[in-house]
């Protein structure tokens, strides 16, 4: 309830039962897996875990455990999203990779610590920007961010880019900003940035 954006927050306390437990989590999972197996289409070589939540990833509570678990039982583990908002030191981000971490998707935004920590609310826009670098020079790292007329403009998208390719990111999604319904608006919120064109 301390990170991020009022939005963010409100999605993390809309979990009225909380995040899954970790056991429930890998029972659901040893079910699934089961199933796969006596059907025969169970690889451990090469299949792979995406985990994901309505939410940060990071902010699970057993992410450690998780992804230990899911490396202790043969599979490639990808975490499906983080902003790296909850990142705010390089421990955590040595412990996922030390513990097998194979993928992430991790929203850069921008690699300029004001723009991101603006617009994003994040509070150590260094540390996140740090954590991604470090990332990128150990494990396969997808990025995104969103076009924001006059904000995220065509150079400050080259400038990112650029980073990017530098510290060795592997994708790079461009997503359109809309601030309208009738544009797709996720969830249907009323608009959200005054002044702002699509």
């Amino acid at each position: 309830d301390q990170i991020g954006c009022d939005y963010c927050r409100e999605v993390i306390n809309g979990i009225i039962d909380g995040f899954k437990p970790l056991p429930e989590v890998l029972s659901h999972l040893k079910e699934v897996l089961n199933w796969h197996e006596f059907l025969g289409t169970l690889n451990y070589k090469d299949d792979k875990v995406v985990t994901c939540s309505c939410a940060d990833i990071i902010n699970y509570p057993g992410i450690l455990e998780l992804v230990k678990t899911l490396k202790d039982w043969g599979f490639q583990v990808h975490l499906g999203y983080t902003s790296g908002k909850a990142i705010r030191n390089e421990e955590m981000v040595n412990n996922l990779i030390n513990l097998g971490l194979d993928e992430i998707n991790f929203s850069v935004f921008s690699t300029n610590p004001q723009l991101r920590g603006y617009w994003m609310r994040d509070k150590s826009p260094g540390e996140s920007l740090k954590a991604l670098k470090l990332f990128c020079e150990n494990i396969k790292v997808n990025v995104s961010t969103v076009v924001i007329p006059g904000v995220i403009d065509e150079e400050e998208i080259i400038r990112t880019c650029s980073s990017m390719e530098e510290w060795g990111v592997n994708t790079f999604i461009l997503s359109r900003f809309v601030n309208l319904k009738q544009e797709g608006l996720i969830f249907n919120n009323s608009p959200i940035l005054k002044d702002k064109q699509t």
